[in-house]
C-alpha cells in the first residue's frame, strides 16, 4: 500500500435541495422574528434623538437667559413692515445654526439660514404646508408654551396660571402699541419677559413641547407657541400613537426632559385638551397647581 492508503479521503459535497430549503426557511423565520426588535430599536433611537434635541434647546435657552438678565425668550413678536421673530430665531446661533448660504442668482433667499437639526424630531415626517414649500421654508417640531397675555396676568408673575412664552404683534388695528416698557426693539435684554426668577419650581414648569404640524415653520410665528394639549398633533397629520407611542417629550425649565402622556401634564384636577388659561400642572408657571 502507498503512504496515503490508510487515510480516509473526505470529499466535500454541496447542499441538497432539502437542506437548502431548510436553511432558507430558518433564515426567513429569523428575519421575521427580528423585525419587531429592529423596529422597536429604531423607534427608541428616534425618541432618544428627540430628547437630545430638546436638551440642546434647553441649553440654548439657559445661555440666552444668562445673557439677557435672566429673561426667557418670547414665543413670537411681529412689528408691522419688519421681520417677524420667534423663539427659535432668538436661539439660532446658540443652537448651532450654520452661517446663511449665499442668495441664489435668481433672487433673494427667503429663509435666512439653514434650520438647526435640533429643531426637528426624526419621527416627525410631515411635509411643510404648501405656502411654506413655495418659499423653501423648513419645519420645526417644537413650540413654546404661550402666555395668555390677559390684563390680569400682566405683567407676568409667578402665580400666573398660564405659560411662559410671551407673544406680541404691534402695528395692526387693535394691537397693543409698541412701547419701550413692554419691549425695546433695539435691546433684547430690555424686553419684558418671564424671568427665571419667576419660576419657583422650574422642574415642574414646561417651556417647550412637540407640536407636529405642517404649519409649524422655523423662524415663523405660525405654531411658534402651543396653547393646549390637543394641539400636539395636526388633525390630518401624524397620529400621536405613531410619534412616541402616544407620549410627547416636554422640556422643563430646569433643563431636563420628560416623556409623558398629555393627561399626565395637566395636574391632578386638570383635563387634557383644556385651553391654556385653564391648564394646570407643567403648562403653567404657577407653583401650586
Amino acid at each position: 500500500m502507498g503512504v496515503f492508503s490508510s487515510k480516509r479521503i473526505v470529499r466535500a459535497r454541496g447542499f441538497s435541495r432539502i437542506e437548502l430549503v431548510v436553511v432558507l426557511a430558518a433564515t426567513a423565520l429569523l428575519g421575521v422574528m427580528l423585525v419587531p426588535f429592529l423596529s422597536k430599536s429604531r423607534v427608541k433611537g428616534q425618541a432618544s434623538s428627540c430628547v437630545a434635541n430638546m436638551k440642546k434647546i434647553g441649553e440654548a435657552m439657559a445661555i440666552y437667559s444668562r445673557e439677557n438678565a435672566g429673561k426667557l425668550p418670547y414665543a413670537y413678536i411681529l412689528y408691522t413692515n419688519e421681520r417677524q421673530t420667534s423663539w427659535d430665531t432668538l436661539l439660532g446661533a446658540r443652537l448651532g445654526t450654520p452661517k446663511p448660504e449665499p442668495p441664489p442668482k435668481n433672487g433673494i433667499r427667503v429663509n435666512v439660514a439653514p434650520v438647526p437639526e435640533a429643531l426637528h424630531c426624526p419621527t416627525d415626517t410631515l411635509a411643510p404646508a404648501s405656502w411654506a414649500e413655495k418659499y423653501q421654508l423648513k419645519r420645526r417640531s417644537y413650540s413654546m408654551t404661550r402666555h395668555d397675555m390677559l390684563p390680569q396676568n400682566w405683567p407676568p408673575k409667578f402665580d400666573n396660571a398660564t405659560g411662559a412664552g410671551l407673544w406680541w404683534t404691534f402695528g395692526a388695528k387693535g394691537d397693543r402699541p409698541p412701547a419701550e416698557r413692554i419691549y425695546n426693539h433695539g435691546a433684547t435684554n430690555q424686553q419684558a419677559a418671564v424671568t427665571m426668577s419667576m419660576l419657583l419650581m422650574p422642574k415642574n414648569i414646561m417651556l417647550v413641547t412637540e407640536q407636529i404640524s405642517s404649519h409649524n415653520i422655523a423662524a415663523n410665528g405660525s405654531r411658534s407657541f402651543i396653547t393646549r394639549t390637543l394641539d400636539h398633533c395636526e388633525t390630518n397629520g401624524i397620529a400621536p400613537d405613531l410619534l412616541h407611542g402616544g407620549r410627547f417629550n416636554y422640556l422643563l425649565a430646569d433643563g431636563h426632559v420628560e416623556s409623558l402622556f398629555p393627561e399626565e401634564t395637566v395636574g391632578p384636577n386638570g383635563k387634557a385638551g383644556q385651553h391654556v388659561s385653564a391648564h394646570q400642572g407643567i403648562w403653567t408657571i404657577r407653583v401650586d397647581d
